[in-house]
Formats: structure tokens, C-alpha cells, sequence
């Protein structure tokens, strides 16, 4: 599937990549994913979206040290849960599924979020993020 990245304009920087590229603000970038979606006129698409806070040697701008992954973990599942209950209010018909890209370090208290993810059972209607 081909096409444009949604535009990254303005959003927040929450964190640098070991890199040094920009890590977004999950909260800002999903909210503008759904102001996007609710004005498109599709009827149906497919959204991938890579989330990064997680990755190893994250950290916070002008500080060297990784941000702590504990801090950073908790903000991203209160983050995701705070949009599927957005997502949830919509009444969009919706099919979310989660892909660890690693998942190392999650625990298995911290999966109950990818269990309530599945549960929702809705089907897909979204704009792609790129």
C-alpha cells in the first residue's frame, strides 16, 4: 500500500530516537489521526502507526541519559487507553490490533491492554497514517 505520511506539522516532541530523530507525541499524533478520519470521505481503510516511546535509547531533549522506560511505559498504556476510549465514544466501527515489535520487557500486567485491544469488536474504518 502506497501513500502519504499524515502530516507530522507541529506536533510535540516528546523525545529524541538514539538517533537523534523526533519521537512524537502519541496522544497528539492519534488525536489528529481521528480529527483526519472523522473528516474523511472513505468508507474504509487501513491505518498503520509505528509507535516509538518504547525503543531502547530514547531520551528526553538536551539530556544524554535513556529516558527511564518504566516512566515511558506507564505514559504509553495510559495514553492507548485514553484513545480507545475516544475511539470507543466515536462509535466508530473499528478493528485495533497491537504488534509488538519486540515486547522484551512488557510484563504480563501490562498486556491486559493488548487483551482489551482484541476485545474490541468493531471492523475498520480509518485513514492511513503512512
Amino acid at each position: 500500500m502506497q501513500t502519504e505520511l499524515m502530516d507530522q506539522t507541529n506536533l510535540p516532541v516528546i523525545l529524541l530516537g538514539f538517533d537523534g530523530s523526533p519521537v512524537y507525541d502519541d496522544t497528539a499524533v492519534l488525536n489528529r489521526w481521528l480529527d483526519v478520519t472523522e473528516k474523511d470521505k472513505n468508507s474504509r481503510s487501513a491505518t498503520f502507526y509505528n509507535t516509538l516511546p518504547l525503543h531502547d535509547g530514547n531520551h528526553y531533549p538536551g539530556v544524554s541519559k535513556t529516558a527511564d522506560y518504566k516512566a515511558r511505559a506507564q505514559k504509553f498504556f495510559d495514553e492507548l487507553d485514553a484513545f480507545f476510549t475516544e475511539l470507543e465514544k466515536s462509535g466508530r466501527k473499528v478493528m485495533v490490533v497491537v504488534v509488538p515489535e519486540h515486547a522484551a520487557r512488557l510484563r504480563a500486567t501490562e498486556c491486559r491492554y493488548l487483551a482489551y485491544v482484541i476485545s474490541l469488536a468493531r471492523l475498520s474504518q480509518t485513514s492511513p497514517l503512512g
